[in-house]
């Protein structure tokens, strides 16, 4: 007498996974690198916007952002003087550069740190947040 088989058998649910374990092993770290390259690569483009930010400011207005601002010598680039526009004002002049804010924050949480002699902000950045931590 032939006996009908309703499941499967404890080989064929090893086999399988075994094959989903490897295929685990291989996509996962595959993702988190993908999501820290793709960070990488959207604080480099925010970081080239920002810098041709400054370079319009000194176009139209014959000065960089910093002014004569205390703050512009910390190396923080957010806190210089884009509001000091030759027409302009305030945050009618900010807005005109910065239409939603000026960013301060890269994409790794990491403060902007401008360098005061380039007037922009370098490959390299600080790396670090606001509590000391490294991005």
């Amino acid at each position: 007498m032939k006996r009908k088989s309703n499941g499967f058998t404890l080989m064929e649910m090893l086999i399988v996974v075994t094959i989903i374990g490897i295929l685990s092993a291989i996509i996962i770290p595959r993702l988190f690198t993908s999501t820290t390259s793709a960070k990488g690569s959207a604080r480099e483009a925010e970081r080239q916007t920002i810098n041709s930010q400054i370079e319009l400011f000194y176009f139209i207005e014959g000065k960089y952002p910093d002014g004569t601002s205390a703050e512009a010598t910390s190396g923080d680039y957010s806190s210089a003087a884009w509001t000091d526009c030759a027409v302009e004002s305030g945050a009618t002049c900010t807005n005109k550069y910065w239409p939603e804010s000026v960013p301060t924050v890269d994409p790794l949480n990491c403060a902007w740190q401008w360098d005061t002699t380039t007037r922009r902000i370098p490959e390299g950045n600080n790396l670090s947040d606001a509590t000391g931590n490294g991005c």
